[in-house]
């Protein structure tokens, strides 16, 4: 039954990730959201590593280019961001501004592997 599930979400990859590549927050959502689905199907439901998944469907050659291409324009931006805010005193900046930058930050990189 789990196998089924997979290759009907790999299926659906396939059929849907030539058109959402080109919107890259679209694209962006859908890779985070099949990483999840990956891991919860392994971790949850002892989904064999050695089997077809989903992450092979995103790592074929155009999918995984268009992938790379914007986890750097994510890592650009966010460096460029925390340089800017880095040129102010942090007194300037409250507590809980700090610690959710920092949460996002976090959730961004969750998974991305620079």
């Amino acid at each position: 039954m789990i196998v089924g599930l997979q290759i009907l979400a790999m299926e659906k990859l396939i059929s849907c990730i030539p058109e959402i590549m080109y919107d890259e927050h679209q694209y962006s959502h859908l890779i985070h959201e099949t990483l999840s689905f990956h891991t919860d199907m392994i971790s949850l439901h002892d989904y064999p590593t050695d089997e077809a998944s989903c992450i092979h469907v995103l790592t074929a050659e155009e999918p995984f280019k268009k992938w790379i291409i914007i986890e750097k324009k994510c890592k650009r931006y966010i460096t460029q961001l925390i340089t800017h805010w880095l040129k102010y005193p942090l007194h300037k900046f409250s507590s809980v501004f700090l610690v959710t930058l920092s949460k996002g930050i976090a959730r961004i990189y969750a998974f991305a592997h620079f």
